[in-house]
């Protein structure tokens, strides 16, 4: 989500994942992220929206990855959940420290656990994991 230049995208399917998807709600972001893709000979499915649709719904991945500021991921937390399977990874960044702690009770609401936390000056990634149904 919020393809931006592709970056994440392409260095994702340099990585080996197999179906790479970018979402951006600004049409030069997708712009970029499909020039730069083809520049770095990767496939990536980029579409102006903000989630996947298919016919039976939103679309499930097993890893979804945000770099957006924190306030816009606040508002798309719900759909960013409901997009991961079960199992799933979530990774969030463009987060200050100023509001890490809304996500953290976000996260927990939404069954999801903490696996990793990084900070750099004063944005915060963090990588979450869905928690398995009991």
């Amino acid at each position: 989500m919020g393809c931006g230049s592709g970056i994440l995208g392409i260095a994702a399917s340099k990585l080996g994942i197999g179906n790479v998807y970018a979402r951006d709600i600004e049409a030069d972001a997708v712009r970029a992220t499909m020039q730069n893709s083809v520049r770095n000979s990767v496939d990536i499915d980029a579409e102006v929206g903000s989630f996947i649709i298919s016919s039976s719904g939103q679309k499930r991945f097993d890893f979804v990855v945000a770099n957006i500021l924190g306030p816009v991921l606040e508002s798309l937390f719900d759909g960013l959940l409901g997009a991961l399977k079960p199992g799933g990874v979530l990774l969030l960044s463009g987060i200050t420290t100023e509001n890490e702690r809304d996500f953290h009770g976000l996260a927990e609401q939404g069954g999801l656990s903490l696996q990793e936390r990084v900070v750099m000056n004063s944005w915060v990634g963090l990588c979450f994991k869905v928690l398995p149904e009991i």
